[in-house]
């Protein structure tokens, strides 16, 4: 089965806790509603810090607030860091 251009039986699922949404909320300095140069996808920074790669999809128990306005950030929002 294919998602996109990825193969679904070569993607890693990997559940985000909260220790590592923190750290990843802590990088960012706004969102794309706010910042309308955010480029990087949340989801690059996550793969930074957990050490996966672009088969990777995340899973976040709760979703961040952006620490400029406010709005929430998945796992696909652009970011400025």
């Amino acid at each position: 089965m294919k998602y996109g251009d990825l193969i679904v039986e070569q993607m890693t699922v990997v559940l985000v806790d909260e220790p590592r949404i923190r750290e990843a909320q802590n990088i960012v300095t706004s969102c794309e509603k706010c910042d309308k140069s955010a480029v990087i996808p949340f989801d690059y920074l996550l793969d930074a810090l957990i050490g996966k790669g672009p088969a990777t999809e995340y899973l976040m128990h709760r979703f961040p607030a952006c620490p400029h306005c406010k709005a929430l950030v998945n796992e696909k929002t652009l970011v400025s860091v």
